[in-house]
């Protein structure tokens, strides 16, 4: 076989894994129509291979995925916050999580700015902590109404996921010091990035972050580009991924945010199903005069 034949059959492979998992639900409402709508916008067949990796490597959660998500989180923390006191086999992480241990008082609530109601997200979370983990209405409030913690309460700030850290530390920061305080509160979280545990661990040593999948800096769009390069999965040796990934956001400007890689550059590949983080690639949310974004914000 020759070398041109074999791109063909990769780049066929490729097709047809990401129409295997816009087809069975796995990426629902990510249809196939929009993937092919983004990736029409890849020009030449380097282009589309990178195009095609990207959307391979895509770590896409639908809404369904990110409640078994939170519900790992919230058993990471409902483990944490269970009284030393109590026989675990008379209590356990689900009666700390839904308000059924009489000793400690659970709030929740998403990081909501300047006293305005939460964005597309926090909307999101807060049906999904009432409609599908146990949590009832009572037990919803925001931290800006919070400036402390009783002894009995304690307090969960919930998200769909945290990268960088940077907003949410600056919200702390400003609105919710009161989380930062001591041991009576956490940051529960679908997906969080090592980046921000990391950051948290420095300026909120005594804020533990639960979350449900990890992503480190190898799931970025950077250090997967030199896996591609290395493993042979990238054919071309005239142009890495990321040089040619730049040629073709340098065609498309401008962007709105005009961050090729994303808020902080982590590079992530990664979309929820109720919209995407700007801490991804530009080219899955960007919008410009001649790009379409596959996702939009």
């Amino acid at each position: 076989m020759t070398i041109e034949n074999c791109r063909r059959a990769d780049e066929l492979k490729l097709r047809q894994i990401c129409k295997l998992l816009c087809t069975t639900g796995i990426r629902s409402p990510l249809t196939m129509e929009r993937v092919k709508t983004w990736l029409n916008q890849f020009l030449t067949e380097q282009e589309k291979i990178l195009g095609l990796l990207i959307l391979r490597h895509l770590v896409f959660r639908t809404n369904d995925q990110l409640v078994s998500s939170l519900r790992q989180a919230l058993r990471r923390a409902g483990k944490y916050f269970l009284p030393s006191d109590l026989n675990p086999e008379v209590a356990n992480w689900k009666d700390v999580i839904e308000g059924r241990v009489d000793s400690i008082e659970m709030i929740y609530g998403p990081p909501t700015h300047d006293y305005t109601p939460p964005g597309k997200s926090g909307e999101l979370i807060v049906r999904v902590l009432t409609s599908k983990l146990g949590i009832k209405k009572g037990q919803l409030q925001y931290p800006v109404q919070i400036t402390n913690l009783t002894p009995k309460e304690r307090y969960l700030l919930v998200d769909d996921g945290v990268y960088t850290g940077d907003q949410l530390s600056d919200f702390i920061s400003q609105r919710g010091g009161f989380l930062a305080d001591g041991d009576q509160s956490g940051i529960v979280v679908a997906l969080a990035h090592e980046t921000a545990i990391n950051k948290f661990s420095e300026k909120f040593p005594k804020l533990p972050i639960f979350y449900g999948e990890m992503l480190t800096k190898s799931d970025g769009f950077s250090a997967l580009s030199r896996v591609w390069v290395d493993s042979g999965v990238w054919p071309y040796t005239d142009i890495s991924p990321e040089d040619l990934y730049m040629k073709i956001y340098e065609r498309h400007e401008p962007f709105e945010k005009n961050s090729p890689l994303g808020y902080g550059n982590l590079g992530l590949l990664v979309a929820y199903e109720h919209g995407i983080p700007d801490d991804s690639v530009e080219l899955l949310w960007g919008v410009s005069a001649t790009w379409t974004p596959l996702i939009g914000r």
